[in-house]
């Protein structure tokens, strides 16, 4: 898709995606059991594979979001709500940090884009497993794909 759809990036939106990166791996690196200090050491390692990883990953969310803006490919409340409480259920011990974190609009509308995004994506696979379907040879005299 990246390929097919070239398209010219901000500084800005990488330089974003990037941050956001480093705050993940450092976050999992902690996780992990790696000191904050030792963490920040290897975010700090990883930066030319990260900013590398971040162009990728800003150029497919935008693709992936023109997509779902064609196709009116929403999430709505409901949906929202649900994912929310999933998450929530399966922190654990992190259940309060989890829903504190939710309770904030702004971590809200970040989810809501993301499920918006795995909703783009899952009509993308399955528009391109109905045309691969499509377009198997049928055996002769069989009106069903092989």
């Amino acid at each position: 898709m990246i390929e097919r759809n070239p398209v010219e990036l901000p500084e800005s939106l990488v330089a974003r995606e990037v941050s956001a990166m480093e705050a993940e791996l450092h976050q999992t690196l902690e996780s992990g059991g790696l000191s904050h200090e030792d963490a920040t050491e290897r975010v700090k390692q990883s930066a030319d594979d990260l900013k590398t990883r971040a162009e990728k990953r800003a150029r497919t969310a935008l693709i992936v979001d023109a997509l779902a803006e064609q196709e009116k490919i929403e999430v709505n409340d409901e949906e929202l709500g649900d994912r929310v409480a999933q998450i929530v259920t399966q922190s654990g011990r992190n259940r309060d940090r989890a829903a504190e974190f939710y309770r904030k609009e702004e971590n809200r509308e970040a989810l809501r884009q993301s499920m918006r995004r795995e909703k783009a994506l899952d009509f993308i696979l399955s528009r391109a497993k109905r045309e691969d379907a499509s377009s198997e040879p049928r055996e002769e005299g069989s009106s069903e794909p092989k």
